[in-house]
């Protein structure tokens, strides 16, 4: 309980600590591994997590699980495969990607405001996950809610959906703020062009632009002399 009232941390107008039931209501996470029970069909599986979870919301029209599941099949990209078994690693069924996507909706049945997601795209592949990342942003648009990932090394091609992002290099902040200002932000630390640094950062190569700010060392702009200093700018802006 220290921890959280230190933290300063506030929902909707009242201390965390405060409001452990209404963050449970309004918050879920999407945990770094697929859970399910693989012989059930993507529908039964949305189904029974909507029926299970369902809390409509104030005022809100009740919606029917049938409603409720086409909805995410639909958005999700999932209606092709509603009715295939889910599967697992034993038992054949849908593929990674779209065994992604079913966890996602799974969180959906509670009509949740935020929806946390950690590692979204471990192990997808880069259409995969940008139809992960995309369907997100259907669902944020559709539902009026907010998503917050947290990526290693995400395909270029998922840029393009994010509204905000903070990116890490050896734990320091090198860049936090609107996508839309992300290209003049890397210009004014030096680097001439900022879409060949990013995806130095979020690909294959990462560790070498890593060792490359913490040394100074060869495609390190001149005057950023490591990944400290690199990141230095956003420790001093108000959040």
């Amino acid at each position: 309980d220290t921890a959280w009232y230190v933290s300063g941390l506030y929902i909707n107008g009242h201390r965390s600590y405060e409001s452990r039931q209404l963050a449970r209501k309004s918050f879920s996470l999407v945990a770094e591994d697929d859970v399910h029970i693989p012989t059930m069909t993507v529908r039964e599986t949305l189904r029974f997590a909507y029926c299970c979870k369902s809390q409509p919301r104030p005022g809100s029209r009740k919606q029917t699980a049938d409603d409720h599941v086409n909805m995410v099949l639909e958005v999700l990209g999932l209606s092709h495969v509603a009715d295939t078994i889910v599967g697992d690693e034993t038992v054949r069924g849908i593929s990674g990607g779209e065994r992604r996507r079913v966890t996602i909706g799974e969180m959906w049945s509670s009509n949740i405001r935020v929806l946390l997601a950690d590692r979204l795209t471990d192990g997808l592949d880069s259409a995969s996950a940008c139809d992960v990342v995309k369907a997100l942003k259907l669902w944020c648009r559709a539902m009026d809610t907010t998503v917050i990932l947290s990526l290693q090394q995400p395909p270029p091609s998922v840029y393009r959906f994010f509204d905000n992002m903070c990116a890490l290099v050896d734990g320091e902040v090198v860049y936090a703020g609107p996508m839309a200002h992300a290209q003049g932000a890397l210009q004014g630390l030096g680097y001439e062009e900022p879409t060949a640094t990013y995806g130095r950062v979020t690909n294959d190569s990462f560790d070498s632009f890593r060792n490359s700010t913490r040394r100074g060392g060869q495609g390190t702009p001149q005057g950023v002399g490591g990944s400290s200093e690199f990141g230095y700018p956003h420790q001093e802006r108000e959040l």
